[in-house]
């Protein structure tokens, strides 16, 4: 069984990174990968099938509709490629019922929670939550990217079953480990690699950050993302005075990560909710301490004191000390950078991660 080439079929957006990595790696491993995507895209050794998945944009009788046409048409794609399993990347609200009912062609179903899917940090309808409650429980297999993930995935299943902790990590060779020397004109980049949101604590790092900055006038602050919350960003800068030592490098590709990291003294991750916090374990793979919010699954991710320090979420006042304490110990930042890799390398490397979803799959293919 354990040379056994598997045939995947993939319920996701390809628009999704965290979606083309499972399918691209699935790929190489030898398996014959289909991926049924809302939208087309070129991902290596995989077939893409663009077909509507999600009913957005109706209410009422329209979207009971659309969702139904979108089942009957994903549907009969399963079962022209019948293939070993099904696997549901992403649970979100807009789906309801439907790709449970569309993946209903008798092979195991495996479904992956991402986070804001599970994650209710705003709160959520009762018919949001028995939609999710639907589908997770008939799945054959559950899987969640962190311990805290899971348990709020568990708040769904009413028998206790078990969710996998398979954790979506880094590929080390494209992520590779920087010693950083410190400059020599005294100037200090802090970092960020997330989305532009209120729920990604900005408003709150930028207050910390007038605080740094008065204390350390070679600081500067390099904000990598794009969002809805950029024009608020940049005018509350302005507010502050630091506008001159803000950078918005806005978005970039996944593939520029490594190198936008690459410009960071250490990385801060002021998050208002995280269900895991792949950004810090991208930063920590290159020798990053990281400065982070205690929310979600982030203190799985930051060991406090050995990789990065953590601190209460929304607060600029504990940010600001934090950021201080390791932008004037350079030998710090360096001890907590070598831990940070050093976790991500046992805990967190990609390969070693799909390996573990890939058991997973042939365990549920045996059983079923």
């Amino acid at each position: 069984m354990i040379g056994t080439r598997l045939k995947i079929a993939f319920l996701s957006n390809a628009e999704s990174i965290h979606c083309r990595r499972w399918v691209e790696a699935m790929a190489r491993r030898g398996h014959d990968v289909h991926l049924v995507s809302p939208v087309a895209w070129e991902i290596p050794g995989a077939t893409v099938h663009v077909h509507p998945l999600y009913p957005s944009g109706s209410r009422g009788v329209a979207r009971l509709v659309q969702g139904l046409r979108n089942v009957h048409v994903v549907r009969r794609k399963l079962r022209q490629l019948h293939p070993d399993l099904i696997h549901i990347l992403g649970l979100f609200t807009l789906l309801g019922p439907d790709l449970k009912h569309a993946a209903d062609v008798n092979v195991p179903v495996v479904v992956s929670t991402w986070g804001s899917d599970v994650c209710a940090w705003q709160g959520e309808s009762k018919r949001d939550y028995f939609l999710k409650q639907y589908i997770l429980q008939r799945a054959d297999a559950l899987t969640a990217t962190s311990e805290f993930q899971a348990k709020e995935t568990q708040k769904y299943i009413a028998n206790g079953r078990e969710v996998r902790v398979i954790p979506y990590g880094v590929d080390l060779a494209r992520f590779p480990y920087l010693e950083r020397t410190p400059a020599a004109d005294g100037t200090i980049t802090i970092g960020c690699v997330k989305r532009l949101e209120v729920v990604y604590g900005q408003t709150h790092l930028l207050d910390a950050f007038a605080v740094v900055s008065k204390e350390l006038p070679g600081a500067r602050l390099l904000l990598v993302g794009d969002g809805t919350a950029k024009g608020d960003l940049q005018k509350q800068a302005d507010r502050l005075g630091i506008g001159p030592v803000v950078e918005w490098a806005g978005a970039v590709p996944h593939e520029g990560v490594p190198e936008v990291l690459r410009r960071m003294d250490l990385f801060a991750m002021p998050s208002l909710g995280e269900s895991f916090g792949v950004a810090a374990v991208e930063a920590g793979a290159t020798g990053l301490p990281v400065v982070a919010s205690k929310v979600g699954g982030v203190g799985e991710v930051v060991a406090d004191g050995e990789t990065g320090l953590l601190v209460p979420p929304g607060e600029p006042k504990p940010l600001a000390e934090a950021i201080l304490q390791l932008a004037r110990d350079p030998s710090l930042r360096r001890r907590m950078g070598k831990s940070a890799r050093a976790r991500v390398e046992r805990f967190y490397e990609w390969e070693s991660n799909v390996e573990a979803m890939e058991r997973l799959y042939r365990q549920v293919v045996a059983c079923g």
